[in-house]
């Protein structure tokens, strides 16, 4: 089964799993439907009956081995989706451990950024407050003069 886009991985996941187990107990009911009885004896048997026992046992060793090939075929799928997970799962780690640094890497540089604009804002205040302190000695020098 292909991801189609619109499922995550673990819902993926769950859906090979539940085919697994779907097909693994279908192939075991039918084969044990289709089983010859395990009591019986060839010795009261018709030639041709043997002879249909025989198309029909070959025939269910056929149908085991087609079955046993798509339940380890179903297997290999899953243990492929696990390992497709686990890579999602490492490559998302990454991917926000990269996207931490970076925005640590942007703080930084906005911090400094912040600093500087805020030494020229604090420098020109400061530059500020002396010029009304000069207003302030000539309003009150200009003042005692008069």
């Amino acid at each position: 089964m292909e991801s189609n886009g619109e499922t995550d991985s673990i819902t993926e996941f769950q859906q090979k799993l539940d085919e697994f187990a779907v097909m693994m107990y279908s192939y075991i009911g039918i084969l044990q439907r289709d089983a010859l009885p395990a009591g019986s004896s060839d010795k009261d048997v018709k030639v041709e009956d043997l002879k249909l026992r025989e198309d029909r046992r070959k025939e269910l060793e056929q149908q085991a081995v087609e079955y046993a090939t798509n339940i380890v075929k179903t297997a290999e799928d899953v243990d492929d989706t696990i390992t497709n997970i686990e890579k999602e799962v490492e490559n998302t780690a990454e991917g926000i451990e990269i996207g931490i640094r970076e925005a640590n890497e942007v703080s930084k540089q906005v911090g400094v950024k912040l600093k500087s604009k805020s030494e020229r804002v604090r420098q020109t205040m400061e530059s500020i407050r002396v010029a009304f302190e000069e207003i302030e000695k000539q309003e009150d020098t200009s003042n005692s003069y008069s």
